[in-house]
């Protein structure tokens, strides 16, 4: 069960980046980085363990409706540069 930010498992992707892509209860968690995602650094590096800040979102799966702004202070579908005791209570508030 994921439960925090170190429970997440990553791969590489082609666009040379780093995601995380993981159903909790009745949501998709997507977090990533690399040089295209709003994260820092904004670079392709060699793991994601390099990473300092992630790009996120959230979204149902029972009806594919994005819902990160209610899990996150972003008022959008993505949210950008978040870290990873934030990731971690967005996947404490999905579990709920």
């Amino acid at each position: 069960m994921i439960k925090e930010f170190k429970d997440l498992v990553f791969t590489k992707r082609d666009f040379g980046g780093w995601s995380s892509v993981t159903t909790i209860a009745e949501h998709t968690l997507s977090v990533q980085c690399g040089q295209l995602p709003y994260c820092t650094p904004r670079e392709n590096l060699s793991s994601p363990t390099e990473h300092s800040s992630f790009e996120v979102a959230v979204w149902r799966n029972y009806d594919d409706v994005w819902v990160t702004k209610d899990f996150t202070d972003c008022d959008d579908d993505v949210a950008g540069w978040v870290d990873r005791k934030e990731i971690t209570e967005v996947i404490k508030k999905i579990n709920l």
